[in-house]
């Protein structure tokens, strides 16, 4: 049952405006490098306050199948405010974070907060926990903008305590918590991760109840969302998640390659007052039966929530996102029938009628990992869909219907109709681009009629203006592919031949000159076939660029799959470009 009440939050309408005092004088403050007092700078979303000047917040509850009890504390005006998911310590219990909530929401920010089992930590696995907390993540996602929130903007994950552990692999690892995670129970399973994470007294090496070491190390992890911005912050006199821990685990991070991370530590506090809460009786203070109380004027609390605004609001000016890949719009479409599959879309933040981009993943690859290039081709002006295709099935032609439904998908979200359109793909996803561009129209196995994917608007889509492929296996049997994928082996493939289904559509090709699975002589070989063909080829052979390092925008081994962004690639940029300047050309 969803209810709603006002609270007048008493004391904490300047937050913002004491954090800085708070943390240089009251509460003090240290930190590495130039962390420094959180800003006084504008904010760009003010308090929130009725006519008497208090701050104005209302609590409300959305719950679903897959957790129970997640606390929203948002602001009572109309806004489209940053969204925060708040992670209790041991206990799980969002109660005891009232006063941040509060806080927070009075300042313009909309927070989540789960009941969540924290137990099952002392287990031999965290998946309860781990779950709950995706589970709620996911909610969030779905629900803020009922309550004011605002997921294009940077969604920050916050966490206490045990709590900030959670939160961090969250938001880090981009493998366990995707779609091919363990998580299936929760719903939107292929979600983006947090922009970024506030880690509030971390226990991150060692429990803060009886000592039990944790191997925390980010190497053994597999965390690979380097672009997020991290901040570790943590009572000086913490004596359950001694300071000592997130010390080591900023050096940890950036040792990995994590270099948006901060680490602010407040003087004369401690683990319960950066979260204005204290707790009282004979009982030990992680049992849940334990009475908790509020100190709403602890400095040590102001100042973290002035910390932690300074990472939603970005005021430090560490952006999560590098000068190379500025902020874009996502939106993820569901699948409209059985024969296509769910879409994400790339746009830029400016309205606009921008060109539309099909992009299909790898063989067996799902489309997250065309994130980062995906980001990079919105940025520069276009609107980009991602969708997912099933190997085993093309000769049935769904590779053709998920093409369409992202076209469609695209347009629906500030692609232009009427304007140029982009079908591509990575590895054996440049094949299925390319018979989805050249197969016009596809006629499936044994029919005589085009393929009838049922969606509305699918006769409105014309022949691809161009077709990019990246790191493409053009001949499968000049490639050394891992034996999983076997079933792409072959010989000439038919579609390097005159076909006369799009006659003409010109080809971006992009090999690197490192690819150690597809030698570039088979790409040269498809440029010319392509050429000889009537299909007009731009061939990119690209020194220092590997299989998808320097291809789209991901920076690996070589080892599959490859997930970690490199934002700053020159040789995918080069390809970006010479996208941009093929379209401009076919715009005239």
């Amino acid at each position: 049952m969803r209810y709603v009440t006002l609270r007048r939050v008493v004391g904490l309408a300047l937050v913002v405006t004491i954090a800085a005092a708070a943390c240089g004088d009251d509460a003090g403050e240290s930190s590495d490098s130039e962390a420094g007092a959180p800003s006084t700078t504008e904010d760009p979303n003010p308090p929130v306050t009725d006519e008497s000047g208090y701050p104005v917040v209302r609590t409300d509850g959305v719950s679903g199948p897959d957790i129970d009890n997640i606390t929203v504390w948002a602001p009572e005006a109309d806004g489209d405010w940053p969204v925060v998911l708040l992670l209790a310590g041991w206990t799980g219990i969002a109660d005891h974070y009232t006063a941040t909530a509060e806080a927070l929401a009075a300042e313009g920010v909309v927070v989540f907060a789960p009941d969540y089992r924290t137990q099952a930590i002392d287990g031999p696995n965290w998946q309860d926990t781990y779950r709950d907390a995706e589970c709620a993540y996911r909610h969030m996602r779905s629900a803020a903008s009922s309550f004011g929130g605002d997921i294009s903007q940077p969604v920050t994950a916050v966490g206490h305590s045990i709590g900030a552990v959670v939160a961090m692999a969250l938001t880090l690892d981009m493998t366990s918590f995707g779609p091919d995670g363990p998580f299936d129970a929760c719903p939107d399973a292929d979600v983006p991760r947090p922009d970024r994470v506030v880690g509030l007294g971390g226990c991150y090496l060692e429990s803060g109840i009886d000592g039990t070491s944790f191997p925390w190390d980010p190497s053994t992890f597999g965390w690979t969302h380097y672009d997020a911005d991290i901040h570790l912050v943590v009572g000086a006199d913490d004596a359950v998640c001694e300071a000592w821990q997130s010390e080591q685990a900023v050096d940890l991070l950036r040792e990995d390659g994590f270099e948006n991370v901060r680490l602010t530590t407040l003087d004369d506090a401690d683990h319960f007052d950066v979260i204005f809460t204290r707790w009282e009786g004979d009982g030990d203070w992680f049992d849940p039966t334990t009475e908790w109380f509020e100190v709403p004027e602890a400095t040590a609390g102001v100042a973290a929530v002035g910390a932690m605004l300074e990472t939603v609001h970005d005021e430090s000016g560490q952006s999560t996102d590098s000068a190379a890949a500025p902020t874009v719009e996502v939106t993820e479409v569901e699948a409209a029938n059985e024969r296509v599959k769910d879409v994400t879309v790339y746009t830029p933040v400016e309205d606009g009628a921008w060109p539309a981009v099909v992009l299909y993943p790898g063989y067996d690859q799902p489309r997250s990992t065309l994130d980062p290039f995906a980001r990079q081709l919105a940025a520069a002006g276009f609107a980009v869909a991602t969708t997912d295709y099933d190997a085993a099935r093309m000769v049935s032609g769904d590779y053709e219907c998920a093409q369409q439904f992202a076209t469609l998908a695209a347009w629906d979200n500030g692609g232009d109709p009427a304007g140029v359109t982009v079908t591509g793909g990575h590895f054996f996803g440049a094949s299925v681009a390319t018979m989805a561009s050249l197969f016009e129209p596809f006629i499936p196995l044994g029919a005589t009629d085009p393929i009838d994917c049922g969606l509305e608007g699918q006769d409105d889509i014309r022949p691809t203006d161009l077709v990019v492929g990246l790191s493409g296996s053009w001949y499968q049997d000049e490639c050394d592919l891992r034996p999983e994928t076997g079933p792409l082996s072959g010989s000439l493939p038919a579609y390097v031949l005159p076909y006369d289904g799009n006659p003409g559509v010109p080809f971006v090709i992009a090999h690197g000159a490192d690819n150690p699975y597809c030698p570039t002589e088979q790409a040269a070989v498809a440029a010319t076939d392509f050429e000889e063909g009537g299909q007009p080829p731009q061939y990119l052979e690209l020194d220092g660029a590997g299989f998808a390092e320097g291809i789209i925008f991901v920076e690996s081994d070589d080892a599959w799959p490859q997930v970690a962004a490199d934002p700053d690639s020159d040789t995918s940029k080069a390809i970006v470009d010479a996208i941009v300047a093929a379209v401009d050309a076919l715009s005239g």
